[in-house]
């Protein structure tokens, strides 16, 4: 086991734990990400998954933020970011493909044929899209644009957020934990001789 320096994180040194005595300020800075993670659930294209994986590096490499309340946090956003494209597709989704789906290739005919993949395979398009980029801003507007179920929507939703979220955000982690651990060795292995 390596020693670290006090403060450097860790059991040695310091916690990464936020318990009794503890700041509460690095728990604090996790929202500024937030607005990234929520806007592109949305369907803005916004880098909210590099926001993640970049809090959950740091998270991983210096235990100032605890990589459950990132994972927890950017879980929140996502949804709430879904359930407002959703809402949007459901309420406006119509009349903002009638005026402006010809900029993004949606006609009549792509409507028609949007209509029939969710209504047989809605779940499975909603859930593939929390893992494929474009899917990603877009799968929660056009869930609610071709009437899938609220309740059918929300449940594969969920479960593809969290799914998604969990795997990046413990990949990340335990990258940052690792860079810390292998970094110096790599250096010194790297380096000119002296």
């Amino acid at each position: 086991m390596v020693a670290r320096p006090p403060g450097a994180g860790g059991r040695e040194g310091g916690s990464h734990e936020h318990g009794a005595g503890q700041p509460l300020a690095p728990v604090l800075r996790i929202p500024r990400g937030v607005p990234f993670v929520g806007l592109e659930s949305v369907g803005l294209p916004l880098p909210g998954e590099t926001t993640l994986i970049a809090a959950a590096l740091y998270a991983g490499s210096t235990h100032h933020l605890s990589i459950v309340a990132v994972a927890a946090v950017a879980a929140v956003a996502a949804i709430a970011g879904d359930n407002g494209g959703y809402w949007l597709g459901k309420h406006g989704g119509t009349r903002l493909v009638r005026r402006y789906g010809h900029w993004v290739g949606l006609d009549a005919g792509t409507l028609k044929a949007g209509r029939y993949l969710f209504d047989r395979y809605g779940g499975t398009v909603v859930f593939a899209g929390r893992f494929v980029t474009v899917l990603r801003t877009s799968a929660a507007f056009l869930a609610g644009l071709n009437g899938m179920r609220r309740s059918r929507f929300h449940h594969r939703e969920c479960r593809g957020r969290a799914a998604v979220v969990r795997g990046l955000g413990r990949r990340a982690y335990f990258l940052g934990s690792a860079a810390i651990r292998f970094g110096p060795v790599i250096t010194v292995i790297g380096s000119p001789p002296p």
